[in-house]
C-alpha cells in the first residue's frame, strides 16, 4: 500500500490513470485489516494507508467514529465508506469478479452523507487552489453544510465567504468559536485558532473603542496561598461585535475567565482574574487580551504577598 500525504494525491493521480483509489484510514497498525497482499483489491484500486488521519484533511473531511475506514474515490469523489467488518464480508464472498462494482456502489443511497462529504472534498480544493476552476453554488453549499451542522464543513465554509463576506465570515468563526465542542477544539487547534487570531480577516475594532474602566488592580496584601478575584469591566463602544478569542497570562497563579460571544456594539461586559501565589513579597502580573483588535489590549494586577 502506499503511503497517503494529502487527498489531491489520490485525486490526481487517480484521474490519471483507470483504477480507483482506495484509502485506508487507520489509528493503530494492529488494526487494520491485510489488504495489501489482497490480490483482487490491488488489481482493481490504488490502495492508500492514512496514518494519524486526523492531522490529514481526508480524515477530516470523513472524521470516522472507529477505525480502520475504508474511503473508495473514483477520480474527484467518493464513492463508497465502508467500515472494517463491511469490507471483511465484501472479501469473504466468492464471486471476486464483482467486488470492485460492489465496492463501488454507496452504501449511503437514499441520504445525503455521501453528497455532503463530496461538497467538502469539492470545497478543500477549491480553496486549496487544486480545482480553481470549480463551481461553487454558494446556496447549495450553504444548506447543507447548515444541514449537517459538523464542525470541519462549517470551517471549510468559513474559509470561502473570508473571500466574498468578510462580516458574514467572522460570525461564521464566531459561531464557531462560541458553539466548539471540546473534542473540536482538541481536533483542530492549530488551524482554527490561527484562523481566530488572523486579523486580516476579520472585522476589526480600534483598542480606543474597547474602553475599561481601569487596567491595573492593586489587590493589597494578601497571604500566601490566599485566592483572590478581581473584575475589570469594558464597553464595546464601537461599531462592529467585540470578540475575545485569547487571554494571556504570564503565569498559572493568574487565571483569566471572560465571555466567549461577542459582545455587541455599545454592550457593556467584564474580565475577571484570579490571583493566587504561594511567593511572599511583591507579585506584578501582565494580562494580554487577544481579539478582533487592532492593538493587544494589556491589563494588570498587583499583590504584595506577606505572612
Amino acid at each position: 500500500m502506499l503511503t497517503f500525504i494529502d487527498v489531491s494525491d489520490a485525486i490526481i493521480y487517480g484521474c490519471e490513470v483507470s483504477k480507483p483509489s482506495l484509502l485506508c484510514l487507520i489509528d493503530d497498525n494492529d488494526k487494520i485489516l491485510s489488504i495489501k497482499n489482497c490480490d483482487t483489491l490491488v488489481a482493481n484500486f490504488v490502495c492508500y494507508m492514512l496514518h494519524d488521519p486526523m492531522k490529514t484533511d481526508v480524515g477530516k473531511i470523513v472524521h470516522p467514529s472507529e477505525y480502520p475506514i475504508y474511503v473508495i474515490l473514483e477520480r474527484d469523489s467518493i464513492v463508497s465508506i465502508l467500515s472494517s467488518e463491511e469490507m471483511k464480508k465484501e472479501l469473504g464472498k466468492e464471486d471476486r469478479r464483482a467486488l470492485k462494482d460492489r465496492l463501488l456502489r454507496s452504501k449511503y443511497d437514499g441520504n445525503n452523507d455521501i453528497a455532503y462529504l463530496n461538497v467538502l472534498l469539492k470545497l478543500y480544493a477549491y480553496l486549496s487552489n487544486q480545482n480553481s476552476n470549480s463551481v461553487i453554488e454558494l446556496s447549495y453549499l450553504d444548506s447543507l453544510i447548515n444541514k449537517h451542522n459538523k464542525f470541519y464543513g462549517k470551517y471549510l465554509l468559513a474559509q470561502l465567504y473570508k473571500d466574498l463576506d468578510v462580516k458574514n465570515a467572522d460570525e461564521m468563526y464566531s459561531d464557531l468559536w462560541v458553539n466548539s465542542t471540546k473534542n473540536d477544539m482538541e481536533e483542530y487547534p492549530e488551524e482554527f485558532i490561527d484562523i481566530m487570531k488572523c486579523k486580516d480577516h476579520l472585522v476589526l475594532v480600534n483598542k480606543e473603542d474597547i474602553l475599561f474602566g481601569c487596567t491595573e488592580y492593586d489587590f493589597g496584601i494578601i497571604s500566601p496561598n490566599k485566592e483572590v478575584t478581581c473584575t475589570f469591566s469594558f464597553t464595546n463602544n464601537s461599531s462592529n461585535r467585540f470578540i475575545i478569542h485569547n487571554v494571556i497570562t504570564t503565569c498559572g497563579c493568574t487565571v483569566p475567565v471572560w465571555n466567549r460571544k461577542p459582545i455587541a456594539p455599545n454592550a457593556r461586559d467584564s474580565i475577571s482574574v484570579k490571583f493566587k501565589s504561594n511567593y511572599t513579597g511583591v507579585s506584578q502580573k501582565t494580562i494580554i487580551i487577544e481579539g478582533n483588535c487592532k492593538q493587544k489590549i494589556e491589563l494588570k494586577i498587583r499583590a504584595s504577598i506577606c505572612n
